[in-house]
């Protein structure tokens, strides 16, 4: 019966989700945020990077909710996209790359470099979606700008935005997400649809 209930709970969250529904994420943030952090934490060991992906990882809830079929729990979809980061995040930093040389019997086969920090490539798409999002974040109103900057920039939960802002929680949560929603409209790059 508790299965049945879960898979129900997931389905409701799945609609609402593809719905765009501005409150369901805060409720996903209150119900996982602690546990995904101590599992960033676990993969990282490194609290200022598991804050930074468990942000990235509402971003991407955000952006790519409707994605969300209801299949699975909503914890293990959220826990993939936090261990996909991570490993992300590894292949990036730790790029390998084997340069085969020319050997005599018995001499290891290749030589493994390993190539620290971004590509010029990936530097370029940075700057370039750091300039796309600047230029979003000003069409926000004075208001939206503010509570992404206290969630994003300041770190705050959402019951201290609460308090700071001196709204509810429910207009925090709302505000949040017709925010991102705004941004994530403003910074994607257009891609072309398949016929």
């Amino acid at each position: 019966m508790q299965q049945r209930a879960t898979r129900c709970d997931d389905l409701m969250i799945a609609q609402r989700l593809q719905a765009r529904d501005p409150e369901v994420i805060g409720e996903l943030m209150v119900r996982h945020e602690a546990r995904l952090r101590g599992y960033l934490m676990r993969l990282t060991g490194d609290r200022e990077l598991s804050e930074d992906l468990l942000q990235e990882i509402w971003m991407r809830v955000v952006i790519r909710g409707a994605q969300f079929k209801g299949d699975s729990q909503i914890g293990t979809w959220l826990f993939a996209i936090a261990r996909n980061m991570v490993f992300d995040l590894r292949r990036k930093n730790m790029r390998s790359v084997s340069v085969n040389v020319t050997r005599e019997q018995g001499e290891a086969p290749e030589l493994q470099l390993q190539a620290q920090g971004k590509t010029p490539f990936e530097l370029c798409a940075d700057t370039q979606h750091v300039r796309l999002l600047a230029k979003a974040m000003r069409t926000l109103t004075p208001r939206h700008r503010k509570f992404v900057e206290l969630r994003f920039k300041r770190e705050m939960s959402l019951s201290e935005i609460a308090r700071e802002t001196g709204t509810s929680l429910s207009t925090v949560k709302s505000t949040l997400y017709r925010s991102l929603r705004t941004l994530r409209l403003k910074t994607a790059f257009p891609v072309a649809r398949r016929a």
